[in-house]
């Protein structure tokens, strides 16, 4: 079957190899003999007849083939310039996808195409793809009276996705709004699920809001862990997500100090050293907590482990940095991020 199939695509070539010949030479061939025709019949000139029935169709001809080949340069440069890279135009067919779904308000299309969708772009660091995708897929919420997933879009896609994208205000304007309508909740409708829902809220407006204030990221964090701990029983759940909280104090410290901004910290400023070997502690606390016996999570454990990693460099530790820098490289190709993807998952940190 195979065979037959490499047999049919090898005469498909042909047969339109011969088409594209055929459109071209047909046309010039057309040409050349009404011009020939042409200066036949035309006696007026002072150059022999015979040299002009054949230069001036062979220059009209020219220029037709001229003419042709430009075009089609033209037409392979403009396919050329569209995307090449697969997941560029995975994105591309997904947002127009969801497009059509908003537009004749198959919401409940969307909003399954929007969860399924909404980590591959995290993980591709398609920022602004996602952004694009949770606006619609918000407009199905609110269609819908879907509290928890309008809750979630604004949280992550509308919410940590617009500050990956650069878009700090908005980011916070939707992760606050998150918070609010959280907030107004009756108390029997606020439940285990919404509570990790605003825990991760607080999560994400404390790495925000860090570089500007550090007290204001500490009682953000310190609220998140009060809905953690509330929402879910001791086990292995609470201790995942106080391992995220530990990851996100840890870049609050990175973010607040300017522990990652690609130098080292001084011996001589002991302020720096302190916060920077803290935030380490904090990092490989989260890392134990993400690799419990029978729910390793390795993207995360993954993300912790890149932190520990520029942590060590930026305190000068080379030995224990190589080390990390082997791990790291192994849980890589067992986690669900792309290459060039967890750094810049740590812009502006």
């Amino acid at each position: 079957m195979a065979l037959l199939g490499r047999r049919r695509n090898r005469i498909r070539r042909t047969i339109a190899a011969a088409i594209g010949s055929g459109i071209i030479f047909a046309p010039g061939a057309f040409i050349f003999q009404i011009v020939e025709s042409w200066i036949a019949s035309y006696s007026d000139t002072r150059l022999p007849k015979g040299t002009l029935v054949w230069l001036v169709p062979a220059l009209a001809t020219i220029s037709y083939m001229l003419a042709v080949a430009l075009t089609f340069s033209l037409v392979a440069r403009h396919r050329s310039d569209r995307p090449s890279d697969p997941s560029a135009t995975f994105r591309e067919a997904v947002i127009d996808y969801a497009t059509t779904l908003n537009k004749v308000k198959r919401d409940s299309a969307l909003l399954e195409l929007q969860e399924g969708i909404a980590w591959v772009f995290h993980s591709q660091s398609a920022n602004e793809e996602r952004v694009r995708l949770g606006t619609m897929a918000l407009d199905a919420a609110l269609r819908q009276h879907d509290t928890e997933r309008q809750i979630a879009i604004l949280v992550d896609d509308l919410g940590w996705a617009s500050h990956m994208a650069g878009h700090d205000a908005l980011a916070l304007k939707n992760i606050d709004r998150a918070i609010e309508i959280l907030g107004a909740l009756p108390a029997g409708q606020l439940t285990g699920n919404l509570q990790l829902k605003r825990a991760k809220a607080y999560r994400h407006r404390a790495i925000i809001e860090s570089p500007k204030s550090l007290d204001a990221a500490r009682r953000d964090l310190a609220s998140a862990e009060e809905d953690v701990v509330a929402a879910l029983p001791e086990g292995n759940g609470r201790e995942i997500e106080l391992g995220q909280l530990r990851h996100a104090e840890a870049l609050c410290l990175c973010a607040s100090f300017g522990l990652l901004d690609g130098g080292r910290v001084r011996p001589d400023n002991p302020e720096a050293v302190e916060q920077a070997q803290k935030a380490l502690d904090l990092t490989r606390d989260a890392e134990e907590k993400f690799r419990l016996p029978g729910q390793w999570q390795f993207t995360r454990y993954t993300k912790a482990l890149y932190l520990e990693h520029a942590l060590l460099v930026c305190l000068g530790r080379e030995l224990e940095a190589r080390e990390t820098k082997t791990i790291l490289d192994d849980a890589f190709g067992k986690s669900s991020w792309e290459i060039d993807t967890l750094q810049s998952n740590f812009r502006g940190v």
